[in-house]
This record gives C-alpha cells, structure tokens and sequence, in this order.
C-alpha cells in the first residue's frame, strides 16, 4: 500500500532508530513503545557499488 493512502504527511511521524514489533499494533522505537492502527516501516537503502556492477546482464 502506497504511504499516500495512510494519509497526509502532516498525518505522520517519523521515529528513526531500531525498532522491533511487540504485537499486530504497537512497535517499539528505542525502548519507546509506539500504537498505531496503520504502522510503516521504511528500513532505507544504499545503492551498491562494486565491480558485479559490470556483469553482463
């Protein structure tokens, strides 16, 4: 599901830290634990550089 379905961006907030599930609905953030009827996990990524870049499709 697209996060412009769950709402406006006014309607979010960002945690950055780890985080794990504790149940269906609450997420702990850096020891913090968080409810949400809808909750988001974005984990990010980096592209990768290295010589497979090169590899012959």
């Amino acid at each position: 599901m697209p996060v412009t379905s769950l709402g406006t961006p006014d309607m979010l907030t960002l945690y950055r830290g780890h985080g794990a599930f504790v149940s269906d609905h609450v997420v702990q953030v850096n020891g913090e634990q968080l409810t949400a009827p809808e909750i988001v996990i974005a984990t990010g990524s980096r592209p990768r550089t290295g010589p497979f870049l090169n590899l012959p499709i």
